[in-house]
């Protein structure tokens, strides 16, 4: 859907547009391996953030709404949504 994006730690990439009727999924990898931190936001719902080890993978609903992603760890992630 959108993606590949690179995220240092502490940087955010909005305005990801997601699906109104199904769940959008998240995928999230640390480059060079190790522990990665990913916190997602989209509308007014409180932030989710997950720990993981080299690979992360969500499956949410965001109901359409425009989704951020921050690297809120010290690696870098590469992600993107499908």
């Amino acid at each position: 859907m959108a993606g590949p994006w690179t995220l240092q730690p502490g940087q955010s990439q909005g305005s990801i547009p997601t699906w109104a009727t199904k769940p959008t999924v998240v995928n999230c990898e640390v480059d060079g391996g190790g522990v990665g931190t990913i916190q997602m936001q989209a509308g007014v719902s409180p932030a989710e953030q997950d720990t993981f080890n080299d690979f992360g993978e969500y499956d949410r609903s965001f109901g359409g709404f425009e989704l951020t992603l921050t690297n809120k760890g010290s690696t870098v992630l590469t992600c993107n949504t499908v």
